[in-house]
């Protein structure tokens, strides 16, 4: 009889998911620091609005590259991985979530845009934790 084993905790990475246009320092941290406390490797997915030139591109790609090495200085056995995704930020990082044990976003701008954290939070597979924004948000 075989058995297969569901992965652990330590076994997912801690996903941290940066939308275009978005400050992704806050989120870096508090997912950087996420990792470490869990022992876990932290996937960083950049999600990009289709038809993103590739210079819009390539300055998301720089700021977000640039919070993850703020984020994680100090923190040599946090493992980490970069992926830039154009699409849906709500529908690519419930995508990915499968394969986390912690999606951390930024909150939703208030009156206004699209409500990513608020769709992570009702559709991912794993917890999501969101950082800014209003208490209770």
């Amino acid at each position: 009889m075989t058995t297969s084993q569901t992965p652990t905790a330590p076994d997912l990475p801690v996903l941290a998911g940066v939308v275009s246009r978005e400050d992704p320092v806050a989120v870096a941290r508090v997912a950087a620091q996420e990792a470490a406390r869990r022992g876990c490797g932290l996937r960083f997915v950049q999600v990009v609005p289709p038809g993103t030139t590739p210079e819009e591109r390539a300055e998301a790609d720089e700021l977000t590259f640039d919070a993850a090495l703020r984020a994680l200085h100090g923190r040599s056995r946090v493992s980490f991985t970069f992926e830039t995704v154009a699409g849906d930020p709500a529908s690519v990082l419930v995508d990915r979530s499968g394969a986390a044990s912690l999606l951390v976003v930024g909150a939703d701008v208030p009156h206004g845009g699209p409500a990513v954290a608020r769709w992570c939070r009702e559709h991912a597979a794993c917890e999501v934790l969101t950082v800014g924004g209003e208490p209770g948000t």
